[in-house]
This record gives C-alpha cells, structure tokens and sequence, in this order.
C-alpha cells in the first residue's frame, strides 16, 4: 500500500500539511472540501494537492507505519511554515506536559471546587489516614 505527507497550497499562497494512510491525494482534497477541516474561512476552491513524500508499506504493518507517517508530517510542520493548528505527532513527554498544563489550569479556574472535593475526600478517609 501507498501513504503520502501532502501540502495543500491554498489560493491564498496558505499551506496546510497533511497525511494518508490509504488515500489518494484527489480523494484527500476533495475530502478536505467536503468538510472543510482546514478551517471554515480557507476556501479550497482553488487549492491544489502535492506529494511532498511517499512511502510503500505492507498492511500487517499499519499501525507501526500510521506513527512514522505522522513522524514525518510533523516534521514538515515543524520546518515550514503553514496554517496546522494541531500536531500530527505528539511525545510522551508532550502529552505530559499538555495534561499538567489542563490540570493546572483547571486547578486555577475551579479553586472552589477542588478545595471542596479535597475536604470531601479527607472526610471519606480519615479513619484510613493516619
């Protein structure tokens, strides 16, 4: 089977990167037009698809090849310059540092809420503390 990382040049100049596993980059764009998921403003009218790379990979391999794929789009993210608001590839240490950001920030938003379930939380456990 045969996957690609593909920008879409819109006619603004814009470019978004992207990824398939098991389409073809006509297929992809006009998937992109149909539910506009590159933003409700971008009109891909007028855009146009390339294959920035291809890969050759063997179907009992999809998922190894789904993380290397998304490796190297965001390596193209990383290094161009383009519209993608989310990225295509995350580290542990990225989701890490993602869900302490949430937590500390929900933590700040709800300083109530949570004083309120710790006391909660003592009074259910007290007789195990000690």
């Amino acid at each position: 089977m045969i996957s690609y990382i593909y920008k879409i040049t819109l006619e603004t100049g814009e470019v978004y990167i992207g990824s398939t596993l098991s389409m073809t980059l006509d297929k992809r764009l006009i998937k992109h037009k149909k539910y506009g998921n590159l933003g409700r403003d971008n009109n891909l009218d007028n855009s146009k698809i390339e294959a920035l790379e291809s890969f050759y990979y063997d179907y009992n391999e999809k998922k190894f090849h789904r993380t290397f794929l998304r490796k190297r789009e965001q390596y193209y993210i990383d290094n161009n310059e383009c519209i993608n608001v989310l990225k295509a590839y995350r580290t542990e240490e990225d989701i890490k540092k993602t869900n302490k950001e949430k937590r500390d920030r929900y933590i700040l938003n709800n300083h109530e809420k949570v004083k309120q379930g710790k006391r909660e939380s003592y009074h259910r456990n007290k007789n195990k503390i000690k």
